[in-house]
């Protein structure tokens, strides 16, 4: 009996032991996995978010999707193509128009008429063509425009501001050091309208994700947004002040005047913008949304200026970003591989810091050359031969396996194909 007894305590320690082994051993390849997986994607205000990846740096340079799970990371188009989207968005309020097609639909795409002497084919699945026998000419979407098709302009740099945001937490009012219950987001803008509409990128107008767990219990509100105009001479701006300093006598207080709702915006992945209003007598300078999708090649270049942000009181210089054309992209959670028209497109451009050092801090009529790319270019206004493409919204520092800095810097510019569908999409008018 006590043989018996002992056998059964016997038998269930050793199938308790087994299944404790199991589970540390599930739960090791868990972390592991997590622990391979962790990427830093950056916006353009200093606020970092970790994403989840199962590629390594490597395989980001050979794969079609830079970041292939679900997450904030950036998914690639390929090919330069849009995907077929058939796929209504479901539970919004504001329904993003679709383009009227005034072309041939394929695959559920409207694409351009073919050349005369081309018959245009569409097969299942493929992106159309224009084929006379042997001769095949390549047909884009009639939202597309090839990139020698826009008209070289000047670039005003007086329609570029900086824009700072005030965030106050509940304790401000009753602190003894309320210095400590205020942050300040900077970012960038551009004027798009005479009368003083400024479009930049949405986060730049929000509480920052980071800021939500706060082991104080702050509760952060947005208290005010103020800017400042680029002059002809570039002088510096005074971002930021210590406590009671007074402020720059160039800034202006602006009311919101769009944000795009959260069931679009998503977290900044998709129509991360919106319009600032500054109260104006005089007739300013501004830039029309060029309304198409830029079909760039890989050696046309983009150039981002803005003012980026700094932790110290020294005041800002207008910089710029080149980099060229990498590939059409959209960030995870934006949507738009179901949705067909505005949902978050971006132009990805990239840049060697290595092959730019020796340009770093150098003069130019657009600003100096910035030496990395970093927070406060977000909402500011990106070129292609003068013609206003876009905003910047994110950024990326690549780095390898390690976690080394790789010396590639990218930029992330939301389309102003985008922006300007979603202008008919809101009713927006002004």
């Amino acid at each position: 009996m006590k043989i018996n007894i002992i056998s059964r305590i016997f038998a269930f320690v050793i199938v308790l032991s087994l299944f404790v082994l199991v589970f540390i051993f599930s739960l090791v390849s868990l972390l592991e996995q997590c622990e391979d997986s962790k990427i830093i994607v950056y916006d353009l205000l200093d606020k970092s978010t970790e994403i989840s990846n199962d590629q390594n740096n490597e395989d980001l340079m050979k794969e079609p999707f830079l970041f292939d799970d679900q997450g904030d990371g950036v998914k690639i188009i390929g090919d330069n193509k849009p995907q077929e989207q058939s796929q209504e968005k479901a539970n919004v309020d504001i329904q993003v128009l679709k383009p009227v097609c005034d072309g041939i639909l394929c695959n559920g795409v409207c694409w351009d008429y073919c050349p005369s002497g081309y018959d245009f084919v569409c097969e299942s699945g493929k992106p159309a063509q224009c084929v006379a026998g042997d001769d095949i000419e390549p047909v884009l979407p009639v939202y597309f425009v090839p990139a020698d098709s826009l008209e070289e302009k000047n670039i005003n740099i007086e329609t570029i501001l900086l824009v700072r945001c005030n965030f106050r937490s509940q304790y401000f009012d009753i602190s003894q050091t309320p210095w400590n219950e205020e942050r300040i987001s900077v970012g960038s803008g551009v004027l798009i309208s005479s009368t003083g509409h400024i479009l930049t990128a949405g986060h730049v107008v929000k509480v920052g994700e980071d800021w939500l767990d706060d082991l104080a219990g702050r509760e952060w509100e947005l208290e005010n947004c103020k800017v400042a105009q680029t002059d002809k001479n570039q002088t510096p701006i005074s971002a930021t002040k210590y406590w009671g300093q007074e402020d720059d006598e160039r800034f202006k207080d602006v009311e919101i005047f769009f944000e795009t709702p959260e069931e679009d915006y998503k977290e900044s992945s998709g129509l991360d913008f919106a319009i600032l209003k500054m109260d104006t007598e005089e007739e300013l300078p501004f830039y029309e949304i060029f309304s198409k999708i830029v079909n760039f090649s890989s050696s046309d270049l983009l150039i981002a200026v803005g003012y980026p942000s700094k932790i110290s009181t020294v005041p800002q210089v207008l910089e710029r970003f080149d980099g060229s054309f990498s590939q059409f992209a959209y960030l995870f959670g934006s949507g738009c591989e179901q949705i067909e028209g505005a949902c978050g497109l971006r132009y990805e451009s990239r840049r060697s810091s290595f092959e730019y050092q020796d340009k770093f801090w150098e003069e130019t009529e657009l600003g100096v050359i910035t030496p990395l790319d970093r927070g406060g270019f977000s909402g500011g206004p990106v070129f292609y031969n003068g013609n206003l493409i876009g905003i910047v919204t994110h950024a990326d520092l690549e780095r390898d396996k390690s976690g080394v800095e790789s010396g590639w810097e990218t930029n992330y510019t939301l389309t102003s194909y985008d922006i300007a569908e979603s202008f008919s999409a809101y009713n927006i008018d002004f």
